[in-house]
Order: structure tokens, then C-alpha cells, then sequence
């Protein structure tokens, strides 16, 4: 088996579930995420070179992209208007995952929830797929300063939220 063969199965095996994960937190059914993620890899083994160090945040682009234009090809079907775009993008959890099995937890996902979309994604991408800075800037089209900046922001928000609370 050729080098490339085995960076693409390694990548395959430590990111699939998770890039479905994310691709299904984005709003895509558990069946489309599955396909996204596949799609993703999919057209990875089709690029001529393969950088390991970038292919994950690679991945988690082309992924995200793939959800987004499914959204997009729907409204035009549907002639739906984009402003539910927001809506779209609520970054959701459900009871499979492994962070909410915990009441704190619970509380924790709740303070996700109310964060903006941008915050949501940052968060997602960092402590539950566990994206560097660099990978989550390159996904989201940012720099890397404002994704720290964003996630700073985000995790005072949580913090404040919970002290109020508890």
C-alpha cells in the first residue's frame, strides 16, 4: 500500500464520525451528514498531493461547504428565502453525544446554544473535534487572532451564563 494510500485510511479512520458529527451539527440529517463526510473524503483522494498536516481542517471546509450548498439548492427548490440561513446553522446536539450525558453538561450545551452561530461553530470545531486555531481559521475563512479572539469571547459568555445560575 502506497504512503498516500495509508495517510488517506489513517485520516478516514481518525476523522470520519467525527467530520459526520460536525456536518450533522450543522443542521444536515444524520443520513446526508454521513454522505457529506463521505463526499469530503471522497473528493480528498481525488487531489493529485495530500498535505497531512492541512487535510483535516481540508476536510472540515469541504465538508461544511458541501452541507451549505445542499441548504442553498433546497431554498432555490423551495424558493425559501436564505434568511433562514441562521436558522440553519444552530448547531445542534443530540442525546448521542457524548457531552451531554452529564447534567453539567446539559447546562454547558444550553450556554452553547444561546451563542451566535459564528461562536457555536468556533466552539464545535475546538472542544469537540479538536481543531487548532489555524484549522478552524481556515475553515471559516478568518484569522487566526480573530478565531481566538471569538472563542475567548464565546467561552467568557458561557462562564458569565453559568455563574449566573449556579
Amino acid at each position: 500500500m502506497s504512503n498516500r494510500n495509508l495517510v488517506i485510511e489513517q485520516l478516514v479512520r481518525e476523522n470520519s464520525s467525527k467530520l459526520a458529527t460536525y456536518a450533522h451539527a450543522l443542521g444536515a440529517d444524520s443520513s446526508f451528514a454521513q454522505d457529506a463526510a463521505s463526499e469530503a473524503f471522497l473528493r480528498l483522494c481525488c487531489l493529485r498531493t495530500i498535505n497531512r498536516d492541512s487535510a483535516k481542517a481540508w476536510l472540515y471546509k469541504v465538508c461544511r461547504n458541501i452541507v451549505f450548498d445542499d441548504f442553498k439548492r433546497r431554498c432555490r427548490e423551495q424558493s425559501a428565502d436564505i434568511g433562514q440561513m441562521e436558522h440553519f446553522v444552530d448547531l445542534r446536539l443530540d442525546s448521542s453525544a457524548e457531552v451531554s450525558r452529564d447534567e453539567s453538561c446539559k447546562l454547558i450545551m444550553a450556554e452553547i446554544a444561546k451563542l451566535s452561530t459564528v461562536q457555536r461553530e468556533i466552539v464545535f470545531m475546538r472542544y469537540f473535534n479538536g481543531l487548532e486555531y489555524s484549522q478552524i481559521a481556515f475553515v471559516l475563512d478568518m484569522t487566526v487572532s480573530n478565531v481566538g479572539v471569538t472563542l475567548n469571547r464565546a467561552l467568557a459568555q458561557i462562564r458569565k451564563n453559568l455563574e449566573d445560575i449556579l
